[in-house]
């Protein structure tokens, strides 16, 4: 088990884990079972593989915790933005930007969400009835 952030991402379909975050669960990205799915948004293209009963705890308001359960759940990849190039103060360096765990539309809908928007704040919540 390991703990780890999602964003609430209401442009992509499906939830996403990371690739990182995968491996840090003891799952081999490239011995999961390809997806036909081709990903693309803001960050660029990428390549999704599918990782078998996957269980998410949500943890929710005064101490509770919400189980999700997926019999595939997507693992994301993205090449594009596996390296990117720095530079600053005139030194070049290679950096390595991870995929990014998204909660997509079919989970939202599924756990009847609300997401709400506090932009004074800078905030939002992600309500599940």
């Amino acid at each position: 088990m390991i703990l780890t952030n999602f964003i609430v991402d209401t442009g992509a379909v499906s939830v996403y884990l990371g690739q990182s975050d995968a491996e840090r669960l003891g799952a081999d990205y490239n011995q999961l079972i390809h997806s036909n799915k081709t990903i693309g948004g803001v960050g660029g293209r990428g390549e999704s593989r599918l990782l078998k009963n996957a269980l998410l705890l949500i943890p929710c308001e005064e101490n509770k915790t919400m189980e999700a359960s997926f019999p595939e759940l997507n693992v994301l990849r993205n090449p594009e933005a596996e390296e990117k190039v720095e530079r600053r103060k005139g030194q070049v360096r290679k950096i390595r930007v991870p995929a990014p765990n998204l909660i997509g539309v079919d989970f939202m809908v599924e756990q009847k969400a609300t997401l709400a928007l506090d932009f004074a704040s800078r905030a939002g919540t992600l309500q599940i009835l």
